[in-house]
Parts: structure tokens; C-alpha cells; sequence
């Protein structure tokens, strides 16, 4: 029977934690939930019922390769942490996410490529890349109007950023909003002097970390 009361799990750090029981799934009013540094390999198709659940914590669970799309049917959800995980790929449906706002997934070697529906997430504002092995980011990157900071440092196979960064196109600016980017040790990157007069940067960026770029 669901404890409806109960608002807030912390279960990090337990190594032997390999799967979660389908209970859980029941817990409707949970609103926090912290499995970093578990075991985890898979997680439950019906995770996507905690219908309240506002910040999920993933990280560090190695053996965990994919996600369910009922992940995606969280859409209260306004925080989700997957970094340094064994992930492949994320699961299509990402745009029904539509109350994100940061997403880190940093240190996921393996994951060389983004759903296109994360494009739609207009209410984005934090997207955390760094050290993965993506070789280009999802077309369409322009629609993440309200990413504020971005980070791809570290991913060495890299080797464009989204046309027109930060220049006027006929509908709206790209990524004008955008205040952080970090974009050091990807020397497949062009030269920041070339970068800035193909693409332009975002006109209220605040700090650029271009570190291993000329």
C-alpha cells in the first residue's frame, strides 16, 4: 500500500541496488528522489506515474545503459541528473518534459548523440555536456530559447556548435539568452576566431571557457 505522505526519498550510495520495486511507482505525492551512486541497470516502465516528482538524481549508477520512455511523462519534473552513468542514449519522447529546467549529463563517454526532442524544451536552462562523446548536438538546437548555460567541454570528437550561435535569424535570436558556454578541451572545435565570425556568440554571454581553442 503507498505511503502518500511521503515526499522526499534518499537512497544513494547502495551499491546492491540493482533494481527498484514497482511499489514505488505508487508513492503519487513524492516530489524528491536521490538514487546516485546506487547499482542500478534498469529502471521501471511505470516510473513515469510519480506525477509530482519535481528532482531525480541518477548519477553515478554505472551499469544503467537506458531509460524507459515513461521517464518522459514526467512533467513536473525541474531537475534530473544522469551524469557519469553508462548511458547509450536518451529515450525519444524527451519533449514531454516540458517543466525541466536542468539536465546533467556529464561524464556519459558513450552517448554520442541527443534526441531531437530536446530541442522542444523551450524551458531549459541549464544543459550540462561535458566529457561526453558527442559528435555533433541535435538539429534544431536553436529551439532551447531559454538556455542560460551550457557546457560541452571535454567532448574531443565534437566539431561544430549550433549555426549561428548567437546571430539574429528572421524569427528570433539563437540561444541570445544563453550566459555560460564552456566549451574547452574540444579540439575538433575551429578556432575561436573562426568560430566567431561563422556562427557569432550569444550577445549577453557572460563567460566563455574556451580553453585548448586559438
Amino acid at each position: 500500500m503507498p505511503a502518500p505522505g511521503l515526499f522526499n526519498i534518499d537512497l544513494r550510495g547502495n551499491q546492491e541496488l540493482t533494481t527498484l520495486p514497482a511499489g514505488l511507482c505508487l508513492l503519487v505525492r513524492l516530489e524528491e528522489l536521490n538514487l546516485s551512486l546506487c547499482g542500478l541497470r534498469e529502471l521501471p516502465e511505470g516510473i513515469g506515474g510519480l506525477s509530482r516528482l519535481r528532482v531525480l538524481y541518477l548519477g553515478y549508477n554505472r551499469g544503467l545503459q537506458a531509460l524507459p520512455p515513461g521517464l518522459c511523462a514526467l512533467t513536473s519534473l525541474q531537475e534530473l541528473r544522469l551524469n557519469n552513468c553508462g548511458l547509450l542514449a536518451l529515450p525519444e519522447g524527451m519533449e514531454g518534459l516540458i517543466g525541466l529546467r536542468k539536465l546533467v549529463l556529464g561524464g556519459n563517454e558513450l552517448l554520442t548523440t541527443l534526441p531531437a526532442g530536446l530541442c522542444a524544451l523551450v524551458g531549459l536552462e541549464e544543459l550540462y555536456l561535458g566529457g561526453c562523446g558527442l559528435l555533433s548536438l541535435m538539429e534544431g538546437s536553436a529551439g532551447l530559447t531559454g538556455l542560460r548555460r551550457l557546457h560541452l567541454w571535454g567532448n574531443e570528437l565534437l566539431t561544430t556548435l549550433p549555426t549561428g550561435l548567437g546571430k539574429l535569424n528572421p524569427y528570433r535570436y539563437v540561444l541570445a539568452k544563453l550566459e555560460e558556454l564552456n566549451i574547452s578541451d574540444c579540439p575538433g572545435l575551429a578556432t575561436l576566431d573562426d568560430m566567431q565570425k561563422r556562427e557569432g556568440l550569444p550577445t549577453m554571454l557572460a563567460h566563455l571557457d574556451a580553453g585548448g581553442l586559438r
